[in-house]
């Protein structure tokens, strides 16, 4: 086995001790013994290995891969024991902390959720250190922003198991290990974090800047599409996006910036300009939304997944573009863990990243006798593989099959980069001279226009999505099995019909 491929397969392997042992309380006390037989065939299998013999060179092998299984086991046991000192607090007690708000606050019609990390706790000795963070849930009215110090005065509760769905473990995955509900808060300095904050308010600028210009529900579209913010955006929109399988064009993720980064390189080439220049154009958009919705850990994943697959589209070798992805991904998990379940972000990231690699050039392969006119199948293409790989992620977390995603998909994706850079330039315009904006924005307002009644003409029809009531998890596992089964038999024959 190559050296590469053997990398590959420690990542992976890495990645899939996370996930099992995320679900398996016996590996919290066992996962040792997988480290122990893992390391027994290494030492067992080395003389045969030095020998060049093939037995046990595939039984060294096998022992490197379980030592990286258990390593993957016992990194998400210490984080789970080791990242939040906010846990050894007592629940329900009065108590201080001071600390910093470390996240925009996610404001709601009720409530705004904000993301505060303790710096410090108030004991009979005094303030003393601490670390941790804590969701805090408090009046929507309360001008808290990222990088406010504040005091906090109440009581902290352990994040609820709701049914099936952990809480905890979900919020684990962000770093908190305690909530607290409505508690007394006090300024003790603004804008304390002099990187960020910057970010965050010229995001905040663009983003009155859009409502000034633009009407409903075009604004909130725009915004969705260059902020990721989608608050404002009316109910029965959200949900004919939903039912067309276009959601992902409003929301920073993965998913979203790997599909728009196909469509930025098929709009750029269209327009006459070479791959190596598209891609460099292409990859300083990614970088620019990147800063532009403030650098979220979320975004910054998802931009090194959509950049990883440029790169991997750039220099068209696919067992480097498939290695530097899934080292990635393990390094991301290396930093968290909680992310390989409980992050959907990440695990479409990383999917829809994965599919352009393998998946499209079978989908390709399958469509040869499509005429690719204007790109427009390169953008089906590359749909077609996404959609197949994170399908059941979709259906699992979201109940919702949608059956006409690939079709409006066709229709609205080629829209996308048009109206992201006709809105930008009409904001750009609109800080100089605000009735250049208002004019440049017709233009954008027609744009984004064609892709709401796109939307909302497939989104009405009865048969646009098929509901899904419950989907397990062994569900999962098969259509993986068989995807991979059927990806892996095409490469096979590929490189048969090569060597033939």
């Amino acid at each position: 086995m190559s050296a590469p491929k053997i990398f590959r397969y420690i990542c992976l392997f890495f990645l899939t001790g996370i996930f099992f042992g995320s679900f398996l309380s016996t590996f919290k006390n066992g996962w040792w013994l997988f480290l122990l037989s893992g390391s027994i065939l290494v030492v067992a299998s080395l003389p045969n290995k030095l020998s060049k013999k093939s037995a046990g060179e595939n039984l060294y092998i096998v022992g490197i891969m379980l030592i990286f299984f258990a390593l993957g086991c016992g990194r998400l046991i210490w984080f789970q024991s080791n990242f939040s000192q906010i846990n050894q607090v007592p629940f329900q007690r009065e108590i201080v902390l001071l600390g910093e708000v470390t996240k925009e606050p996610e404001v709601n019609i009720n409530n705004q959720k904000v993301e505060f990390t303790a710096e410090k706790i108030y004991t009979t000795e005094g303030f003393l250190p601490i670390s941790g963070k804590v969701l805090l849930t408090t009046d929507r009215f309360l001008d808290l922003k990222y990088g406010d110090a504040i005091r906090v005065s109440g009581r902290l509760k352990e994040p609820p198991v709701l049914g099936t769905f952990s809480y905890k473990d979900y919020l684990a995955m962000r770093g908190i290990g305690a909530v607290s509900y409505f508690p007394d808060i006090s300024f003790e300095a603004r804008n304390k974090d002099e990187i960020l904050t910057p970010l965050f308010e010229l995001r905040n600028k663009f983003q009155q800047q859009i409502n000034l210009i633009f009407p409903e529900p075009q604004a909130s579209l725009l915004s969705g599409l260059i902020l990721g913010a989608k608050k404002n955006m009316d109910k029965t929109l959200m949900d004919n996006f939903s039912r067309t399988g276009t959601t992902h064009i409003i929301a920073l993720s993965g998913y979203n910036i790997t599909i728009v980064a196909i469509i930025f390189m098929a709009v750029l080439l269209a327009c006459g300009l070479y791959r190596p220049q598209a891609f460099y154009f292409a990859v300083l958009g990614i970088v620019f939304f990147v800063l532009i919705t403030g650098a979220s850990t979320s975004v910054v994943r998802a931009a090194i997944m959509g950049i990883l697959m440029l790169v991997a589209q750039k220099f068209g070798r696919l067992s480097l573009a498939a290695n530097s992805v899934i080292f990635a991904g393990a390094v991301m998990a290396l930093v968290n863990p909680a992310i390989v379940r409980y992050d959907v972000g990440f695990q479409l990231s990383f999917l829809a990243t994965l599919s352009l690699i393998y998946i499209a050039p079978w989908v390709d392969e399958k469509l040869k006798w499509l005429p690719d006119l204007f790109y427009f199948k390169e953008i089906l293409v590359a749909t077609l593989a996404v959609e197949i790989m994170v399908l059941p992620i979709l259906l699992y977390n979201f109940g919702q099959i949608s059956l006409v995603a690939p079709l409006v998909n066709i229709l609205v994706l080629p829209l996308v980069p048009i109206a992201m850079l006709v809105g930008f330039i009409a904001v750009l315009a609109s800080f100089i001279w605000l009735p250049i904006g208002q004019v440049l924005a017709w233009a954008g307002w027609l744009i984004l226009q064609c892709q709401i009644s796109i939307v909302e003409l497939f989104g009405a029809l009865k048969f646009s999505a098929l509901k899904v009531v419950t989907v397990y998890s062994f569900w999962l596992w098969v259509y993986y099995v068989a995807l991979f089964i059927v990806i892996w038999r095409s490469f096979v024959v590929k490189k048969s019909s090569i060597k033939a």
